[in-house]
C-alpha cells in the first residue's frame, strides 16, 4: 500500500476517532419561556442571593419554564446552567446557577425557576456550581445590597444544556432580554393643587385629569388607577381619600384620563371640594408594587353661589407654566407672559386649538423636542 494512502486513511480513522465522542455527548434542544412580560423591576434575591449567596429559590414567585427536548432518542447525562449577564458591564456574567447532573430520558423535561431548587429531585440547583462574580458585580452591589433591585439595564438570561463532560452541547442554548426600568414615582399636574394648600377652581364638570411619571421600557404596559373623592370629614389627605370614591377607574398607556359622565361616575356638585390620586401598579420579579402619587384636590364652581372656575386663558396659563416646569425652565421663565400670535405649524390659532396642543404635550401624545429662549 503507498505510503500517502496509508497515511490518508489513519486519518481518517483518527478523525472519526475524535468526532465519534463528540456526536455522542448529546442532542438536545432547550427553550426558555418567561411568564411576566411586563416585569419593570427585578429582585437579584429572587434569582440569587448575593448577600447570603442562596440558591434557594423554592419560595420565590413564578419566573420563568425551561424545557428540554432529547432529540437523541436515548438516555442522555446533562446538566442546565443558567447565567444573568448585564449589559452595561460588557454582558459579563453577574450570577450563575447550575443544576447537577441527572438522566434527560428521551420525554423530555418541563422546569420553572421553583422546581430547580426543591431539593430531592434529579435536576436540583448544585451550590457548588453557583456562584457570583465580585469584581464584574463591584459597580453594582452596593445598589443591590441597599435595594434590593438591580439597577436599571438590560440583563440577558443565558441557559446552556452540558454533557456528561460539563461541556456545553452544540446548540442546546438559548437567552432572554430583560429590560429593566425600575420607575419610583407618580407625579400629579393638573386640575388642583396639593392637598390643604390654596383651593383651586375647575370650571367644568368633566375636568381631565394630567399626571407624568418615569419612562418605562419600550413595548411594555403601564398600568394606573385614578381614583377621586369628595372631601368631607377627615384631618389629613390620606383620610379623605379612604373615603367613597366618586370615581375610580383603571387607565393603561397613558397618563390623563377625563372624568366620565357615565353611570360608573357620580357627577361632581357645584361647589363640591374633591381630591383625587393616581396609583401605578408596577410588575416586579416579587409581585405588583403600587406607586402612589401626592394627593391634589380642587373645587368644582357654581356660579349661583359666585364660585367661578378659572377660564380658558388661565388654564393655558396653567398648562404653560406646567410644561415649563417640566422641561426645567421654569424658573428662567418666571415673571414673564407670553404675549403676540400663536403659530402651530406656521399658521395662527385661536386660544382653544392652543389648548388642546397642550393637553396632548401634558399626556405624551406630543414630545416636546427643544424649547428656545430669545
Amino acid at each position: 500500500m503507498p505510503a500517502v494512502l496509508r497515511l490518508r486513511r489513519v486519518a481518517a480513522c483518527a478523525l472519526v476517532l475524535l468526532l465519534a465522542p463528540l456526536a455522542a455527548r448529546g442532542q438536545v434542544t432547550v427553550s426558555f419561556i418567561w411568564h411576566q412580560p411586563d416585569m419593570q423591576s427585578f429582585y437579584l434575591a429572587d434569582f440569587f442571593d448575593m448577600a447570603q449567596e442562596s440558591v434557594d429559590t423554592s419560595q420565590h414567585p413564578d419566573l420563568f419554564t425551561i424545557q428540554l427536548v432529547n432529540t437523541l432518542g436515548a438516555n442522555q447525562d446533562v446538566s442546565v446552567r443558567i447565567v444573568l449577564r448585564v449589559a452595561s458591564l460588557g454582558n459579563d456574567e453577574i450570577a450563575w446557577l447550575q443544576t447537577r447532573t441527572f438522566t434527560l430520558d428521551p420525554a423530555g423535561l418541563v422546569v420553572n425557576n421553583r422546581d430547580l431548587a426543591t431539593e430531592g429531585q434529579p435536576y436540583t440547583i448544585d451550590g457548588d456550581l453557583s456562584d457570583y462574580d465580585s469584581d464584574a458585580a463591584e459597580s453594582l452591589e452596593d445598589q443591590i445590597l441597599q435595594s434590593g433591585l438591580l439597577p436599571s439595564d438590560t440583563y440577558t438570561f443565558e441557559i446552556e444544556v452540558l454533557d456528561e463532560y460539563n461541556q456545553p452541547i452544540a446548540g442546546a442554548t438559548t437567552s432572554y432580554a430583560l429590560i429593566v426600568s425600575n420607575p419610583n414615582r407618580v407625579d400629579l399636574i393638573a386640575p388642583g393643587a396639593e392637598f390643604g394648600s390654596t383651593l383651586p377652581v375647575v370650571a367644568t364638570a368633566t375636568p381631565q385629569f394630567f399626571w407624568s411619571t418615569d419612562a418605562s421600557a419600550s413595548g411594555l404596559t403601564q398600568h394606573y388607577t385614578i381614583r377621586v373623592v369628595k372631601v368631607e370629614d377627615g384631618s389629613s389627605a390620606e383620610e379623605v381619600m379612604q373615603g367613597y370614591a366618586n370615581w375610580e377607574g383603571a387607565v393603561e398607556n397613558k397618563t390623563t384620563e377625563i372624568y366620565p359622565s357615565a353611570v360608573n361616575a357620580i357627577a361632581l356638585e357645584p361647589g363640591a371640594t374633591y381630591a383625587w390620586q393616581v396609583a401605578r401598579h408596577v410588575t416586579t420579579s416579587s409581585g405588583t408594587v403600587d406607586l402612589e402619587s401626592e394627593i391634589f384636590w380642587f373645587k368644582l364652581e357654581d356660579q349661583s353661589a359666585g364660585i367661578i372656575g378659572a377660564s380658558v386663558d388661565e388654564q393655558v396659563d396653567e398648562m404653560v407654566d406646567q410644561i415649563q416646569d417640566i422641561q426645567g425652565v421654569g424658573s428662567e421663565m418666571e415673571g414673564f407672559e407670553p404675549t403676540g400670535t400663536v403659530l402651530i405649524d406656521g399658521q395662527p390659532v385661536d386660544i382653544n386649538a392652543l389648548k388642546s396642543l397642550l393637553e396632548e404635550i401634558l399626556n405624551g401624545a406630543v414630545q416636546v423636542s427643544s424649547i428656545i429662549i430669545r
